[in-house]
């Protein structure tokens, strides 16, 4: 990966973290792969509308 990759990557991935952030309910956020899980199934319900 070359340098100009890796900091677009850092911007994407910091992109995805603040989505995350603000789609999940503050008060049951305990760690991050209980705010995947949860987006992920909100994510699945909704393609399934």
């Amino acid at each position: 990966m070359t340098p100009t990759d890796k900091v677009q990557l850092d911007e994407h991935v910091q992109a995805i973290a603040k989505i995350l952030y603000a789609d999940v309910d503050k008060s049951q956020m305990t760690n991050l792969a209980e705010i995947e899980a949860k987006c992920l199934r909100g994510s699945k319900h909704n393609m399934m509308r």
